[in-house]
Parts: structure tokens; C-alpha cells; sequence
């Protein structure tokens, strides 16, 4: 059961992940903030996106039953923003069943952690709208998960409680 938390830069999927974690859940961090981070390829090319897509595959193919920070479907989102074309090899994936769930990530102020290459809160959500319409047109139906109120803890606390509750809900057959 692959999980997903999806949504655009500063949605809180790192503090999702990193609480998941925390939780005793497998949870699987993205690729694409290592690849900025080794700074070996130009961010933002063709090769760019194909070595996440790749990394992030390897990724999802080694960890079957977990959740993670992005998938390598929304590079068809990214290369969309940013590329002239999708690559063929993310373009021509078949993505289809290979998610049990996503669970979209209302946005939070954009907030430039200097591993970003996001320039602003207008771009960050330009992907955002991107990532939905990758998922939506490859068949999936992201889940909403809400900001909750409060301390930055306790909201990321009730939002997972929200997508637990959702998984607890699916695998009992009601959706």
C-alpha cells in the first residue's frame, strides 16, 4: 500500500512525513530534495526531472508498504511548469493502481528553505494546481487533508490523524 502525500512546495509533507515517522509508520522521504541537494545536474532540465522520476521509482519499488513525500508521477507536473515537454519516460509510464491512496496537502504560506527552486508563493502554486491535474488525469482522486487550528504540532498531529482515519475507513470498505 502506497501512500502519498502530495501538494506544493511548503504543504508540510516533509513535517507530515518526519511525524508519520515518528509514529513507528514507514515513512519514505522525496528524492527530489536530494538531487537539489547534490547540485550535480542543472535543476529544472530534462535530465533534472528524469533523475528524480528515477530515484523516486527505486524508491516506491523497494518500499512497497509506505508512505511518502511526493511520488514519481508529479514529475509530469513538474516538467509540465517548467520543461518546453514531459519527458518520454515519465510521460509514458503507466502509472495506473501503483497508488492505494493521495492524500493532497492543503497549502501553507510559501516558505523558501533554500533547497527550493520555487522562487515565490505564486509559483509554488502553479505546481501545486499541476500536481492535482497530474494525479486527476491519471485517475486518481486526491483526498483533501485540511490545515487544522492551532500550534503547528497539533495540526500536523490531527492531520494525520485525518489520513489515518481515511486509510482505517478504506481498508474496512467504506469510502
Amino acid at each position: 500500500m502506497r501512500y502519498i502525500l502530495a501538494g506544493g512546495p511548503s504543504c508540510g509533507k516533509t513535517s507530515m512525513i518526519n511525524a508519520l515517522r515518528a509514529r513507528g509508520h514507514l515513512a519514505i522521504d522525496e528524492a527530489a530534495r536530494e538531487v537539489i541537494q547534490e547540485g550535480v545536474i542543472t535543476p529544472q532540465t530534462a535530465e533534472f526531472q528524469v533523475e528524480i522520476f528515477r530515484r523516486q521509482l527505486e524508491r516506491e519499488d523497494h518500499n512497497p508498504r509506505a508512505f511518502f513525500d511526493r511520488s514519481a508521477l508529479e514529475g509530469i507536473a513538474y516538467s509540465r511548469k517548467y520543461l518546453p515537454s514531459i519527458p518520454a519516460e515519465i510521460m509514458n509510464f503507466d502509472f495506473s493502481g501503483r497508488y492505494s491512496a493521495v492524500f493532497l496537502l492543503e497549502r501553507l504560506p510559501f516558505q523558501n528553505d533554500g533547497v527550493r527552486v520555487e522562487k515565490d508563493d505564486t509559483e509554488a502554486g502553479e505546481v501545486h494546481l499541476e500536481i492535482i491535474r497530474a494525479y486527476v488525469e491519471r485517475g486518481y482522486n486526491p483526498v483533501h487533508v485540511p490545515i487544522f487550528p492551532g500550534e503547528i504540532k497539533d495540526s500536523v498531529e490531527r492531520r494525520i490523524d485525518h489520513i489515518l482515519s481515511f486509510i482505517e475507513k478504506m481498508k474496512g470498505g467504506v469510502n
